[in-house]
């Protein structure tokens, strides 16, 4: 649910620093999957599980990285191969330097995105290292 949530959100926010505005609707995929879950949590129905489209990488990654998965947009248990151009990709989409001659409310968020998502990657590479 949250990580459909946050692909919503990513697209909205995507859409308003790049287009006039949102033009989109709440008829999103993401959106309408995660209300659906919501839903089905708040009437105590069981839920699906995490990314049943996670394919067979989902079990090998341990519980402490999902999260770091996800701030890269990958799935938990990706190759690093997959992982490493994920990161590069955002990386370059969210570095502070892109940002600076933009307010100060979005370099401040390109701030926080850029060091999140620095630091997901470095916490899967040093678990990859060792492994």
């Amino acid at each position: 649910m949250i990580s459909q949530l946050e692909s919503f959100i990513r697209r909205v926010v995507n859409e308003y620093e790049y287009d006039k505005g949102y033009t989109g609707t709440t008829q999103d995929v993401d959106y309408l999957q995660a209300m659906e879950e919501l839903d089905a949590f708040i009437r105590g129905d069981e839920l699906p599980p995490v990314n049943p489209g996670a394919g067979p990488h989902a079990r090998s990654a341990p519980a402490y990285l999902h999260a770091d998965y996800h701030a890269l947009e990958v799935a938990p248990g990706a190759p690093f191969q997959e992982v490493a151009a994920a990161y590069k990709q955002l990386a370059h989409r969210y570095h502070p330097d892109r940002w600076s001659s933009v307010s100060e409310d979005k370099l401040r968020m390109a701030t926080e995105i850029f060091t999140r998502i620095s630091s997901s990657f470095r916490r899967i590479k040093d678990y990859e290292t060792r492994r």
